[in-house]
This record gives C-alpha cells, structure tokens and sequence, in this order.
C-alpha cells in the first residue's frame, strides 16, 4: 500500500536525486581549498558567512 501524498514530495524527490548521482559519482563538490586544522576557525567563519558556492577541506598535515 502506497503512503499519501504530501506537500513535501518535491523536496524529497530531490533529495532522491542528488543522491543517486552521489552514489553513482555523478555529483562533484567543488572544493576550494585544503587548509591545516590550525586555520580551520577562520575557514569555518568563512563558510558560515556564505559568500562562496565551494567547500573546504580540513587536513591535519
């Protein structure tokens, strides 16, 4: 028996979606750049800001 439908079916369906291409290597991050953990406090301030469309990587060394 299927589940009624709900207002949110668009979302999830796209979810679903991303996913998939997650799984199947289809989707890439951008990644902007690697930086030590020592820079991590200014990189998350960065990110948190939202002035950027790409990731960053924390690296140890």
């Amino acid at each position: 028996m299927r589940r009624p439908r709900s207002g949110n079916d668009r979302p999830r369906a796209r979810l679903h979606e991303i996913a998939n291409r997650v799984a199947t290597g289809r989707h890439r991050v951008p990644i902007e750049a690697a930086v030590l953990l020592t820079r991590a406090n200014a990189t998350h301030a960065r990110v948190e800001r939202r002035d950027n469309r790409t990731k960053a990587v924390v690296t140890t060394d």
